[in-house]
C-alpha cells in the first residue's frame, strides 16, 4: 500500500496529461485556429481542408494508382515521382526567399529602371487571348510613351540599359575586373530570385507539375493590384487549356507581373493583366496563379474554382500539397540519414541484439541469492561479539586480570590516586576480592570466575557513582 501511495501522484499526473492531449486532439476548434492559413489541416475560411478532402475522396473512388497527400520535406529529400502534381498555395517567405526579394529590389534600384505599372502596353502584363509565351506582351513603347533610346538600339537581354552603359565605359577604361564582378553579382541575383529550386526544376523537367499560387511577389514574379482596384474581379480564359473552366474570380484582386511572364503563356486574364500563366519545362510544367484564395474553403464552390482544381490535379496523377510552405516541415533526422545510406537492417539487428543482452543480464540462473544485508549497529551486539572474541583468545584467569586492570585504570582517572593509595581504593571497592595472577598455572573454575566477575562488576558500579 505504501508503494502504491508513493506512485499515486505520478499516476494522476500521467492521467491528466493524457486526458488533456485527447481533449485537445478531439476539439474541433483546433482545426480552425491551430493551423496557419492555406493549410490542408485548417477548416477555417482561409484553409484548404475542402480542396484536400475533395481530391482525396475523388482519388479513393478512382481506385489504385491515385493518392493525395502532403509534402513536409524538400523535393530533393522526399523525391516525388514523375507525373505528380504539387500544390504550393500562398507560400510563406523564408529567410532565403526574403533575401532573394531584397537582392532583386536592390538590382532594380541600381539599374534605375522604374517599377512596372499595370496597364495597357505594360511589358510585365501579358496580352489577353495569346497562347504563345513569347507573344503575351506588347512591344516596348506600344502605349505611345516617349522612348529615350534610339530606334536602332538593341533590345535588353537579362540586364538594364544603365548596366550595359556602365559595362561599356568600364571596357573602354580597361575595367574588365569590375565588369566581371558586376556580371557575377547579376548572375547571383538571378539565381537567388529563381521561381523554383534546382531540385524542383529537375523534378518538373522529369514530368512533374508545379501549381504555384502566390499572394505576394515571389522570386522573379511580382504581384500587382488589378486595374480599377477591384478585390474580386473576374478573369476569363484566354487559352484553350483548361477547356472545362471559362472564368474564375480573382479573389484578392491581384495580378501577375514581372519579366518571368515573357517565358509563360497566359491562361486567364482580367482585362490585359495576367492572372494565371503556364510554362512548359521539359516533360512537365509550371502553373502560376495570382489568386490563391480561389482554393480556400470560403471560395472553392464559387465560379469555376472547383473545376480548375480538378483540371490542375489531372486525371491520373498523384497530388501533393506543400505544407512546408506554411511552416509545417519535418526535418531529416539521424535515422532517416542512416536508412538512406542502407543501414536500416543493421540498425534493426543492433536493436534485437541489445534487447537480447538486456534480457540475458536480467535473467536468473538457478536459485535466487539471498540479498539480505544486516544494517543494524547495536551496542549489545558489539559487546557480545567482543566477548566471544575474548572468550576464544584468552583464558578465564587472563580475562579477569585484564578486567581488574581496567577497573584500576578507571578509578585512577576518576580519583587521581596513584600507587598504594590507588591499590587500597580498588580493594575497598571490590571488598578485598582480587583475581589470581594472570601467569599462574591452571585456570579458574566456573564458580570462582563468576564470584570474582560479580565483585568486579559491583566495583565498576560503585566507581561510577
Amino acid at each position: 500500500m505504501k508503494r502504491f501511495g508513493a506512485s499515486l501522484p505520478w499516476l494522476v499526473a500521467a492521467l491528466w496529461v493524457g486526458a488533456a492531449t485527447v481533449w485537445v486532439a478531439r476539439d474541433p476548434r483546433m482545426a480552425r485556429v491551430g493551423f496557419p492559413a492555406h493549410s490542408v489541416h485548417s477548416t477555417a475560411a482561409d484553409g484548404l481542408s475542402l480542396a484536400y478532402g475533395y481530391l482525396r475522396e475523388r482519388a479513393g473512388r478512382a481506385g489504385a494508382g491515385r493518392a493525395v497527400g502532403v509534402l513536409v520535406r524538400p523535393v530533393e529529400q522526399s523525391g516525388p515521382a514523375a507525373g505528380t502534381v504539387l500544390f504550393r498555395i500562398a507560400p510563406q517567405r523564408t529567410g532565403l526567399s526574403e533575401l532573394a526579394a531584397l537582392l532583386g529590389a536592390a538590382g532594380r534600384r541600381r539599374g534605375g529602371k522604374p517599377e512596372p505599372k499595370p496597364g495597357k502596353g505594360d511589358e510585365s502584363a501579358p496580352a489577353a487571348g495569346e497562347d504563345d509565351a513569347d507573344d503575351t506582351h506588347a512591344p516596348p513603347g506600344a502605349d505611345g510613351r516617349k522612348d529615350d533610346k534610339p530606334a536602332d538600339a538593341a533590345p535588353e537581354k537579362g540586364g538594364d540599359a544603365d548596366d550595359e552603359d556602365q559595362e561599356e565605359d568600364e571596357d573602354k577604361d580597361g575595367g574588365e575586373a569590375a565588369a566581371a564582378e558586376r556580371a557575377r553579382q547579376a548572375h547571383a541575383r538571378s539565381a537567388a530570385a529563381e521561381l523554383l529550386t534546382p531540385a524542383e526544376e529537375e523534378w518538373v523537367e522529369g514530368g512533374g507539375r508545379m501549381v504555384l499560387a502566390i499572394a505576394e511577389s515571389w522570386g522573379p514574379l511580382e504581384s500587382v493590384a488589378l486595374v480599377g482596384g477591384s478585390d474580386a474581379g473576374a478573369a476569363h480564359r484566354v487559352n484553350p487549356w483548361p477547356p472545362t473552366v471559362a472564368e474564375i474570380d480573382v479573389v484578392g484582386g491581384r495580378a501577375l507581373a514581372g519579366p518571368e511572364l515573357r517565358r509563360m503563356a497566359t491562361l486567364f486574364a482580367a482585362g490585359e493583366q495576367a492572372v494565371a500563366c503556364r510554362r512548359k519545362s521539359g516533360a512537365g510544367e509550371i502553373v502560376v496563379l495570382s489568386c490563391p484564395g480561389i482554393f480556400e474553403n470560403a471560395h472553392l464552390g464559387e465560379s469555376g474554382h472547383l473545376a480548375l482544381l480538378e483540371a490542375l490535379a489531372g486525371g491520373a496523377r498523384r497530388v501533393l500539397f506543400d505544407e512546408r510552405a506554411h511552416g509545417l516541415a519535418v526535418e531529416v533526422g539521424v535515422l532517416d540519414l542512416l536508412r538512406g545510406w542502407g543501414l536500416g537492417p543493421h540498425l534493426a539487428a543492433l536493436a534485437v541484439l541489445g534487447a537480447c543482452l538486456f534480457w540475458r543480464a536480467n535473467a536468473r540462473l538457478g536459485p535466487r541469492e539471498d540479498d539480505y544485508r544486516e544494517t543494524r549497529r547495536e551496542a549489545v551486539e558489539f559487546v557480545d561479539s567482543v566477548a566471544q572474541l575474548y572468550g576464544r583468545a584468552l583464558s578465564r584467569r587472563e580475562g579477569l586480570a585484564l578486567y581488574y586492570k581496567g577497573l584500576a585504570h578507571e578509578v585512577a582517572i576518576r580519583t587521581g590516586l596513584r600507587d598504594a593509595a590507588l591499590e587500597k581504593r580498588v580493594q575497598e571497592l571490590t571488598g578485598g576480592v582480587a583475581p589470581p595472577p594472570a601467569r599462574a598455572r591452571g585456570d579458574v573454575g566456573g564458580a570462582e570466575f563468576a564470584r570474582i566477575l560479580k565483585a568486579l562488576n559491583e566495583a565498576y558500579r560503585k566507581a561510577a557513582t
